[in-house]
């Protein structure tokens, strides 16, 4: 069926999430990630409840306009964490790994990349992981951050979830997943080049540091910090970054990207968005 992403704060958002009492099913979820965290940060542990809500309320919101995915910007993404707007991150996880794309900052790039979740979810069965793009130029290494990966990243019907810490937001009101991805693992950058066009990125890579190279503080930024060492001997430093985010996922699925590209008549290109000569 065709992904509709639904962009929310919607209509009526705010008024349904007041409607929602601390429930059987909120309580579940809340006590799910609580119980299940190898940290819980004492200034988010007054949220959790409430951040669960999110949830609740973004479910009932998708099925209400027919949507099958959802976008969250403005006071549930960066504009949360003041004024009592709590973020929706720990929503999205969830979402997530229930095969839901779900995605933030919807205001740049659109839903592209809600698109590319949906594409890892349905091709290779697994959430993929949507994050700000920076780089380790020392190291020839790129760095995706963000405060929404998913847990399972082995596949939606694997039962492994990666261990996690909640954190607060960016310092602030909310509840954040800090998500430590399997240092050594081998993964696979993929993403749109634009919607506009027929190019796709596909890159191997490797997982080679997670939040416990990137301890918060002293560093900052968003929760979950993934650096991959890509098969690829360009200069990191010469990459466009316009579009400001990229997408992981957890896994070798260069080989099955490469077979879909040729399926869908799309171009396959490197990270620097050099045709994959096969």
């Amino acid at each position: 069926d065709r992904l509709e992403v639904l962009d929310c704060p919607c209509e009526g958002y705010y008024e349904e999430l007041q409607k929602v009492g601390d429930t059987d099913e909120v309580r579940a979820i809340a006590d799910f990630y609580e119980k299940n965290a190898k940290g819980v940060e004492s200034a988010c542990k007054p949220f959790i409840l409430a951040s669960a809500k999110h949830y609740v309320v973004l479910r009932r919101m998708m099925e209400r306009r027919g949507a099958n995915g959802v976008a969250v910007t403005g006071p549930l993404c960066v504009g949360a964490g003041t004024d009592g707007n709590l973020p929706a991150c720990m929503a999205i996880s969830k979402l997530l790994d229930e095969g839901v794309p779900a995605q933030c900052q919807a205001k740049h790039g659109g839903h592209a990349s809600a698109y590319v979740q949906r594409l890892a979810m349905s091709l290779l069965g697994r959430p993929s992981y949507m994050g700000n793009i920076t780089f380790d130029n020392l190291a020839n290494r790129l760095i995706l951050s963000h405060c929404t990966s998913p847990l399972k990243l082995k596949g939606l019907d694997d039962d492994y979830r990666a261990p996690y810490r909640l954190r607060n937001f960016h310092a602030n009101e909310g509840v954040s997943l800090q998500v430590s991805w399997p240092v050594g693992s081998e993964a696979t950058v993929l993403d749109r080049v634009s919607l506009a066009n027929d190019k796709f990125i596909v890159a191997s890579s490797k997982v080679t540091g997670n939040n416990d190279s990137f301890p918060q503080p002293p560093c900052g930024g968003c929760r979950t910090v993934v650096e991959f060492e890509l098969d690829w001997d360009g200069d990191i430093m010469d990459l466009d970054t316009t579009d400001l985010h990229g997408s992981a996922v957890l896994g070798d699925c260069k080989s099955t990207l490469l077979q879909f590209c040729k399926l869908a008549g799309l171009v396959p290109v490197d990270i620097a968005g050099d045709p994959i000569r096969a």
